[in-house]
């Protein structure tokens, strides 16, 4: 379950409330879980208490949502690990369709969903967003690179 507009009547409780810093995003714990730091918060807070994320923006997380609701009833070792290195500039070539038309984002959000599933220790989404950025350097000079990423250097 995910909502854009957050309605406490909407909310059951397999479901937490995640505080973002423009917003609230629900979810379902069973998807929550495939965070190994959001499961560590699930079990040591009590049942309605909102997780707070201040750090992450609501448009992240929803996207993050999006990762973990797909994969909820999935094991998080049994998620497919990408072979590396990277042996196309093409996600489709690497990864299940779902997973590289998911990672088909700007370069912003791009950076921002490194950052988070870091943050959030989600390794297999961490792994599928650094292989967004291997194929995107894959192949080009250092000065193609810097100019792919100008925005991020500065």
């Amino acid at each position: 379950m995910l909502l854009d507009s957050l309605d406490i009547s909407d909310i059951q409780s397999q479901d937490i409330v995640l505080e973002c810093k423009d917003g609230e995003v629900v979810i379902s714990k069973q998807a929550a879980k495939l965070s190994e730091m959001l499961k560590t918060v699930i079990e040591n807070t009590r049942e309605d208490d909102v997780i707070p994320l201040r750090n992450i923006s609501k448009c992240v997380i929803t996207k993050i949502a999006e990762y973990l609701k797909h994969y909820e009833h999935s094991d998080i070792n049994k998620i497919p690990i990408i072979e590396k290195p990277i042996r196309s500039t093409n996600m489709k070539d690497i990864v299940s369709e779902w997973d590289a038309e998911y990672i088909n984002v700007k370069d912003d959000m791009l950076f921002e969903l490194v950052s988070a599933s870091n943050y959030l220790d989600i390794k297999p989404l961490l792994d599928l967003s650094c292989a967004k950025i291997a194929t995107k350097i894959k192949d080009k000079s250092i000065e193609k690179i810097k100019k792919i990423f100008q925005h991020k250097l500065n």
